[in-house]
């Protein structure tokens, strides 16, 4: 009666348990630096539990990479850098790209098995609007909006900025600094707000800063797109959720994997944040 009882527990025990649990597929992360964006990304990722990982940073010299490449089951590339490091390479993995500034940036090749990425860079359909109902929110009116750059690239994206601005009825005005200092004195009394994104021009803190000083002395407002912007005197960021861009890729790689699917171009999850000590200040110049 009590080896029945047993047989009778355990068989329940077995039943109750369900089926045996699928195995992880892993991930092999390649860091292009070693950053804490980058290792909130990472954080985040692992949070959803939906796979095994190890993670690469890259170092000057990166001869031991093309044996961990060449074992990876699904490769996730953090940062241009590490893009270009594994497009060299042509691991026959699948590639999900995370933290490059726009997809059109990268260095594309036919034999790469890439399954898209998430960007940095906020459409102007996404960010148009929202900077819009923000300036209404708090000076009750629009604004002509200066956007500086210094590459091609970022030329091409500035017009795509003009276009979408046209259907919100605001105006944009380039300032192409390829044509000397003098383009932005000369547009200083047509702009009332900047907006920056990341080009060469700003390419260390201390030229932001510099950038940034200059504005608020000329009585412009600037919207940034990190924190940095806003200690320096930016009054508006679109500041990237690392972390949530990270559980945000691990839920769209899951899924397209699970279909062998291209996961497509998804822009990162940011934050409106605003220099709280700043808004009185513009108030006193902007609303009357």
């Amino acid at each position: 009666m009590c080896q029945k009882l047993i047989k009778i527990l355990l068989l329940i025990s077995i039943l109750s348990s369900g089926p045996p649990a699928l195995a992880l597929s892993k991930i092999t992360f390649l860091l292009s630096w070693n950053l804490k964006p980058y290792w909130d990304f990472v954080a985040g990722f692992r949070s959803q539990n939906l796979f095994k990982d190890e993670t690469l940073v890259l170092k000057e010299e990166n001869f031991w990479l093309t044996d961990h490449l060449k074992k990876a089951e699904y490769i996730v590339a953090v940062g241009h850098r590490a893009f270009e490091e594994i497009a060299q390479l042509s691991p026959q993995a699948p590639i999900f790209v995370a933290l490059v500034v726009a997809p059109e940036l990268l260095p594309l090749k036919s034999n790469l098995n890439l399954r898209g990425g998430l960007y940095l860079r906020l459409p102007p359909e996404i960010f148009l609007p929202l900077l819009k109902r923000q300036l209404y929110e708090f000076f009750g009116r629009s604004f002509t909006i200066g956007i500086p750059f210094s590459s091609p690239e970022n030329e091409i994206f500035v017009k795509r900025v003009i276009i979408q601005a046209e259907k919100q009825n605001l105006k944009i005005i380039p300032l192409d600094l390829r044509k000397g200092p003098l383009v932005l004195q000369k547009s200083w009394d047509q702009i009332e707000v900047l907006y920056l994104i990341p080009d060469p021009f700003l390419e260390s803190e201390e030229a932001i800063a510099n950038f940034l000083k200059k504005a608020v002395l000329n009585n412009k407002i600037v919207v940034g797109y990190n924190r940095f912007f806003l200690k320096k005197g930016a009054l508006i960021a679109f500041i990237i959720d690392y972390k949530e861009a990270g559980r945000k890729s691990a839920q769209i790689l899951s899924s397209c994997l699970k279909e062998n699917a291209f996961c497509g171009w998804h822009p990162a999850p940011f934050k409106v944040k605003i220099n709280k000590k700043l808004l009185n200040f513009y108030r006193s110049i902007f609303s009357h």
